[in-house]
C-alpha cells in the first residue's frame, strides 16, 4: 500500500481497489503548498491509486462524485 512512499496521504480508503487517496487541500492559496499537492497527485496516480484532493471550504460530500467506487 502507501507505507513505502515518501508522502503521507490525509486519508486512504482501502476496502475497495484502487485504493482512494483524499487530500485535504486547506492552503489553496499558497502556491508553494499547490505545487506540493501537484506532486503528490501525480504521484499516486503514478501508483495506481484515485487521487481525490478537497477544499474544505466546500461541501464534503463534492468528492463522492470524483471517486469510482
Amino acid at each position: 500500500m502507501v507505507d513505502e512512499d515518501r508522502y503521507l496521504p490525509d486519508f486512504i480508503l482501502d476496502k475497495n481497489l484502487p485504493h482512494i487517496i483524499i487530500e485535504v487541500a486547506g492552503l489553496l492559496n499558497d502556491d508553494e503548498y499547490k505545487s506540493h499537492l501537484e506532486l503528490k497527485e501525480k504521484h499516486y496516480r503514478e501508483k495506481g491509486y484515485q487521487y481525490v484532493e478537497w477544499d474544505p471550504r466546500k461541501d464534503l460530500r463534492e468528492i463522492f462524485n470524483k471517486v469510482e467506487f
